[in-house]
């Protein structure tokens, strides 16, 4: 992954901020942050509650737009090419996102659904993904039997098969 930036390259760089503020009335939840993260780098926000980590990722997956500053995420603008930004990062959350009634495979190809995977391409690798993550148990099971971890490892494994190129787990 290259990014361009004032028609120089950069060979490492997957994800770049420069001077990000985000601001809700008085409030400043982010304020002047810049940071690079370099591909196969593992990068943690740290910080207590409040302290504007959450606020950065939505913004950096698009779900929210800055005060100021801007971010590159896999070589596109969070301004200019929110779709292409969405398209590239996959998202697993803290918090358990499965329906609980719904089975293991019934939750995954909703997930692609979500992600604009088709069916086609979709349905005969739903019960391959939950094997590869040893979850085939899972695959008929309604969600509200599965362990909070469990969940989360057949998400994150999901994401990584959208070839996300960028993970951002909560």
């Amino acid at each position: 992954m290259s990014l361009t930036e004032a028609g120089t390259t950069t060979s490492s760089i997957i994800v770049k901020v420069k001077n990000l503020s985000k601001t809700f009335g008085k409030l400043k939840a982010v304020d002047n942050v810049s940071f690079e993260i370099k591909e196969e780098e593992i990068f943690g926000f740290v910080g207590p509650n409040g302290a504007g980590k959450t606020t950065t990722i939505n913004v950096l997956t698009t779900l929210l737009k800055p005060t100021s500053g801007n971010a590159v995420v896999c070589g596109y603008d969070i301004f200019k090419q929110p779709n292409e930004v969405r398209r590239n990062v996959g998202v697993v959350p803290q918090e358990y996102t499965a329906d609980e009634d719904m089975t293991g495979i019934n939750n995954v190809l909703l997930c692609a659904d979500l992600y604009g995977i088709p069916r086609s391409d979709s349905k005969p690798h739903a019960e391959e993904l939950l094997k590869l993550v040893e979850l085939q148990e899972a695959a008929k099971k309604e969600g509200k039997h599965l362990l909070r971890r469990n969940a989360q490892k057949a998400g994150a494994r999901l994401r990584f098969d959208q070839l996300s190129e960028t993970v951002v787990s909560g």
